[in-house]
């Protein structure tokens, strides 16, 4: 009969063996390179249409900003943020929905990815029964 002697063994043996085991099992995915990662399309302009406006107090024009890539390639998926210079004088919602507010002239400018493009803006008097009487008129400045 065969005589099996133990033999002690290392905690460093353990630990060696250990650490080999759990990284042969893995501590989950492996997150992507910076080369693997999608990466944020390069705005390089934007397009803007219409980019002159005649509108009256009270009345509506709709802009439509297009950004696109150094190649002109339409970009989706992006927020273009609006602002109006004088929104005292027309306003304009995120949609890109102009409302003239009172006579005179705003620029409104549409943002993003760090491009910018404006158009412009001229507000005039409604027409009706106060406008021909030069009620609501007032010069600009």
């Amino acid at each position: 009969m065969a005589t099996l002697r133990q033999q002690p063994v290392s905690l460093a043996f353990l630990v060696s063996t250990g650490i080999v085991l759990l990284g042969a099992c893995g501590a989950g995915p492996t997150p992507p390179s910076a080369d693997e990662r999608p990466s944020t399309p390069q705005v390089s302009y934007i397009t803007l249409d219409p980019t002159k406006a005649d509108i009256a107090v009270g009345a509506t024009v709709q802009l439509t900003a297009t950004p696109r890539d150094a190649a002109g390639n339409v970009l989706t998926d992006l927020v273009v943020n609006w602002s109006s210079d004088s929104p005292g004088v027309a306003t304009v919602s995120q949609a890109g929905l102009v409302t003239g507010a009172s006579v005179c002239l705003a620029t409104i400018t549409a943002s993003t990815g760090g491009r910018r493009a404006s158009a412009s803006i001229t507000v005039s008097a409604a027409s009706g029964p106060a406008a021909a009487s030069g009620g609501g008129a007032r010069s600009c400045g």
